[in-house]
């Protein structure tokens, strides 16, 4: 997609953190499935080789930052969307900018033992750090609840790449560990939440943070261990009994479906702070978001029928209107209405379902067509359908048509 003549950053009318709640009546409880930074102005990608490495000086709100990295977009104005070795990307606006400077130093991702002491810098002497293939998970809680995580996290990020590779989508290892944080404690949680988040995060158990690519949570073993007074659990077969319940279900779903995110934006599929269209990007993740946790060798289920996303999606075609499809392809407001969220998720699962069975050659180049667009470039409506309508067929109703009569007939 080609944006128009770039502009300026200014991140207080780009950046909005839209939170997504949702009241999931087959589970009976608040889960949130979405923590996406939404971008509504038109900027250019640098292009320019990371052979050198940038340092910034900036002034936001009053606190001075030296910032040691690369420059991934620079606006008309000046203005940055800088990366930090560890992956944390700042929006600055040029007023913000106190000085810059390159030096000969080359670019290098912080390695994993670095990282570790940053993290371990920055959250304090509390948290530990667990180390696997592809993540640093900084805990302050149990070390089975953090290695279960861990576990569970590198099988999902096994079967993504899996599965993804059938279909001849190359997808390459995250340039940065990917960072999670967990919180043993709720109120610790709800506080850094807040602050990260920009506001209470409610009923949210789980969030992808895009700017700080990090998955944040909290030991959700103590909430279920509460509702069955029982303690608070500390092996992994335990952790797995216990979360195996039905009870769980909508909260080991939000902790796999923001870790998707997290994987898509660090193994090639998407770009962070891409146009990509909210029903694609949530659409993916709730493709994989229900694990079975009896499965210690791999992601088994993949691609199977979503049981909360299909008695939704069906209950929305009684009442489906003739331009649904349009709205999806061309705005994501309907994720921003909570009387309407609900059938956004079902339908936009949907959708990815029906062309991962029946257009999966089609789906593939679609994606890979999406995954070189450019950070903060903006498309507009109709650039989103002419780009659907490239892979799947001109005639929208006759897709549309077929979309219906198929899923109508799942069960």
């Amino acid at each position: 997609m080609v944006g128009n003549q770039p502009t300026r950053i200014r991140r207080t009318d780009l950046l909005e953190r839209h939170v997504v709640r949702r009241h999931e009546t087959s589970w009976n409880r608040l889960a949130i499935f979405d923590s996406i930074i939404l971008f509504a102005a038109i900027l250019f990608s640098c292009n320019c080789p990371a052979m050198a490495v940038d340092q910034v000086t900036v002034d936001i709100d009053g606190v001075r930052h030296r910032l040691t990295g690369r420059i991934v977009v620079e606006a008309q104005d000046g203005g940055l969307l800088f990366e930090e070795a560890d992956g944390k990307q700042w929006l600055i606006q040029a007023d913000e900018i106190v000085a810059r400077e390159k030096d000969a130093t080359p670019f290098v991702p912080l390695e994993p033992s670095e990282f570790s002491k940053r993290l371990k810098s920055e959250l304090g002497a509390k948290f530990e750090i667990h180390e696997t293939a592809h993540y640093l998970i900084a805990y302050d809680t149990t070390p089975a609840f953090a290695f279960w995580v861990g576990s569970l996290y590198e099988r999902l990020y096994r079967g993504f790449n899996t599965y993804w590779k059938q279909r001849k989508i190359e997808l390459h290892d995250p340039e940065f560990p990917m960072v999670v944080l967990i919180f043993g404690d709720q109120t610790d949680y709800r506080n850094y939440a807040s602050q990260d988040l920009g506001g209470d995060p409610g009923g949210i158990v789980a969030y992808y943070q895009m700017l700080t690519n990090r998955v944040v949570l909290f030991d959700i073993t103590g909430v279920e261990a509460a509702t069955s007074n029982q303690q608070r659990i500390r092996n992994a077969d335990q952790i797995n009994r216990l979360l195996s319940q039905p009870s769980a279900g909508a909260m080991v779903a939000t902790i796999v479906h923001e870790a998707t995110h997290q994987i898509a934006y660090n193994a090639g599929m998407q770009q962070r702070l891409a146009d990509i269209p909210m029903w694609l990007n949530e659409g993916l993740a709730m493709f994989f978001e229900t694990p079975d946790l009896r499965s210690r060798t791999g992601w088994r289920g993949i691609g199977a029928i979503n049981p909360i996303r299909l008695p939704r999606f069906k209950q929305l075609l009684v009442t489906r209107q003739p331009d649904s499809l349009h709205q999806m392809l061309t705005n994501d407001d309907r994720f921003r209405n909570s009387d309407t969220a609900l059938d956004a998720y079902a339908e936009s699962w949907a959708m990815v379902y029906f062309l991962t069975k029946v257009y999966r050659e089609e789906f593939a180049d679609y994606l890979r067509e999406l995954s070189e667009a450019s950070p903060l470039v903006d498309g507009d409506s109709e650039s989103r359908v002419e780009l659907f309508k490239k892979h799947f067929g001109e005639d929208l109703n006759a897709f549309d048509q077929k979309f219906i009569r198929l899923m109508s007939r799942l069960k």
